[in-house]
């Protein structure tokens, strides 16, 4: 018996009768001692070696032998019961024709032998020892034999944005998770961008507490964005970083409460806040004193473990531009800045114009 190669069912002639009864292994025998090509070629008769496959796959341990002994051959065919641990030959079998569920115990591929009624990616997963399906993660996609990827889904944060799976509801101070911890997420200064009936909105954490099992985030206030009670909150994201896409970083922020003018001076009252640190612009451009201790609004209260102080860019007293230096205080746990006429702890004129602009930093 020459050469033993295999040949796929679909490649046999009408010659053969497909066996249904059982399963079977099948061979293509070249038999080079015909004189007739035509009888060169022969299929054998199927020989009953491998049963209770099941899945059609040969399982593991059906065929285990280096070789395939000659008292195995009776004629052109394989005997019965001639395939064991000790008679395959090497080379009998060609691994290039085999599918690749033939190469690994039939342990290993149970997991890809169910259709998953998609496109899937098989792999090896070394901790189960076993083949198995990717499943697609967010935003990916399998079209033909092309895998692709959605950039602008929720979740892959491509823009230094983070979107949230929880839900956010409005509250009070700014909004609130329901029913877990999650105050890790929002350390003091984190970016925060929602959208509300179509508008994108933008703020900064300014405190997280948990109380009867929800999670509530305090935000600092500014007067270009507010939270709403009235619509749903959807979109929601934060970022750690520092410049995440279309967050505005300067903040104009409200002004309730002054000392030293007739009323709340016309200005410029900004804010930025990096982590725990805040930057806050003062510009006032009119107003009339009325009271010599001066003192506005700050965005936020100052931390506990300091107090804060700097100069003055410029400072008009009574109308008149002072030319010594002038300084801006802020005491720790305080709420507003002080403004002195000078270096020390002078007061300004209580009457005439009176103006003030400095870039006041401090913790919080």
């Amino acid at each position: 018996m020459a050469d033993i190669n295999y040949k796929k069912l679909s490649q046999m002639g009408e010659r053969v009768a497909v066996p249904t009864a059982e399963d079977q292994v099948w061979f293509w025998v070249v038999d080079q001692t015909e004189a007739d090509p035509a009888y060169k070629n022969k299929y054998m008769d199927y020989v009953n070696v491998v049963k209770d496959i099941g899945t059609s796959q040969i399982k593991y341990g059906a065929i285990t032998g280096p070789k395939l002994a000659a008292d195995c051959v009776d004629g052109s065919k394989v005997k019965d019961e001639a395939i064991d641990s000790e008679h395959i030959k090497a080379g009998a079998i060609d691994l290039a024709h085999l599918a690749v569920d033939f190469l690994l115990p039939y342990s290993k591929i149970a997991g890809i032998n169910t259709d998953p009624n998609a496109d899937r990616i098989i792999f090896f997963d070394n901790s189960a020892d076993s083949l198995k399906y990717l499943t697609l993660g967010t935003g990916l996609s399998i079209v033909d034999t092309t895998l692709n990827i959605n950039i602008n889904e929720p979740g892959l944060e491509t823009d230094d944005w983070t979107y949230d799976t929880d839900t956010w509801e409005q509250s009070p101070l700014g909004f609130q998770i329901s029913g877990k911890d999650v105050r890790y997420k929002f350390p003091k200064g984190t970016k925060i961008k929602l959208i509300q009936n179509g508008e994108i909105k933008y703020f900064n954490v300014k405190y997280a507490s948990f109380n009867d099992s929800n999670t509530f985030i305090e935000i600092i206030i500014n007067s270009d964005y507010r939270i709403s009670a009235d619509y749903e909150i959807s979109g929601q994201a934060y970022s750690y970083a520092e410049t995440p896409q279309g967050f505005p970083q300067w903040f104009n922020y409200p002004l309730s409460n002054q000392t030293g003018w007739t009323e709340i001076p016309t200005g410029i009252y900004r804010f930025y806040v990096c982590g725990n640190t805040c930057f806050c612009n003062i510009n006032v451009t009119a107003g009339t004193s009325n009271n010599g201790e001066t003192k506005l609004d700050l965005p936020i209260v100052s931390a506990n473990n300091q107090n804060f102080g700097g100069i003055n860019f410029l400072a008009v007293d009574n109308g008149n531009t002072l030319t010594s230096a002038s300084k801006w205080f802020v005491e720790k746990l305080s709420g507003g800045v002080r403004f002195y006429k000078d270096m020390g702890t002078t007061d300004f004129t209580a009457s005439g114009t009176k103006l003030v602009q400095a870039l006041v930093i401090y913790e919080f």
